[in-house]
């Protein structure tokens, strides 16, 4: 049996004027919608949901092929799981599946990932590209590189280069796309150092996007960020034009 979330009333004060108490409780109480990506560069989709039947149920994304969102038949870890461990699938958000699939990058292509940690990105460009052409891996600080490494050796990543450098030193290349996914910190630290948040999101943002201009301007430039943190908005229509998706 559950037991029932007791709430501090400075809490309820608070988000009682933000949003329906109940339903927040009952998100928080029930379990998080986990999403997984099957990695067909080493195992097909029929094959990898035949093997995980008996433990998950799986829904298709409607924007990736080979994205799932899973439901658990009962509560474990996916990690834990040996198919996670032998690289047939990685867990990964389903919004942060869409910037590969609207790049759709090819085994002709040059694609300079710019802050590529962890590499759910990374891993899912090398799939659709399959495993051949070649991605640029990038980023600037050593400890995440760590994870990166991991994931690509798990998921049988061969078309990949690791760097560690900063953005700029790639300013004399010449890339076919550059995918910047720009991260979110917490909303409520967001609120208190607002400087510092424009300065790392929005300026920062600014920075790659002239520095494409300037450098590489023939480049596809794709730029997203998580609505994880402001609530699931799996349900806002995409619209696309010439030159952007929406």
């Amino acid at each position: 049996m559950t037991q029932k979330l007791v709430l501090k009333k400075d809490f309820k004060d608070r988000y009682s004027t933000l949003t329906d108490l109940d339903k927040l409780l009952d998100y928080i109480q029930g379990q998080e919608r986990k999403s997984l990506r099957v990695n067909t560069i080493k195992v097909e989709v029929q094959e990898l949901k035949k093997r995980l039947s008996d433990n998950l149920e799986l829904k298709q994304i409607p924007w990736c092929a080979q994205g799932f969102f899973v439901k658990r038949k009962q509560r474990f870890a996916l990690g834990s799981l040996l198919e996670h461990s032998l690289g047939y699938f990685y867990i990964q958000e389903a919004s942060s599946m869409i910037p590969a699939q609207v790049l759709s990058p090819t085994k002709d292509d040059l694609v300079l990932d710019i802050a590529a940690a962890p590499g759910s990105k990374t891993t899912q460009m090398a799939a659709l590209m399959k495993n051949e052409g070649l991605i640029v891996a990038n980023d600037i600080k050593f400890q995440r590189l760590k994870a990166l490494s991991i994931n690509l050796t798990r998921m049988g990543v061969l078309n990949t280069v690791v760097t560690l450098m900063h953005g700029l030193a790639f300013k004399t290349n010449k890339f076919d796309a550059i995918i910047h996914t720009a991260g979110q910190p917490s909303h409520d630290y967001s609120k208190d150092h607002v400087l510092e948040d424009f300065d790392i999101n929005a300026r920062g943002t600014l920075i790659l996007l002239e520095a494409t201009r300037k450098y590489c301007p023939e480049a596809v430039f794709v730029f997203c960020s998580t609505d994880k943190v402001y609530g699931g908005n799996m349900n806002v229509n995409i619209t696309s034009s010439t030159n952007r998706i929406r």
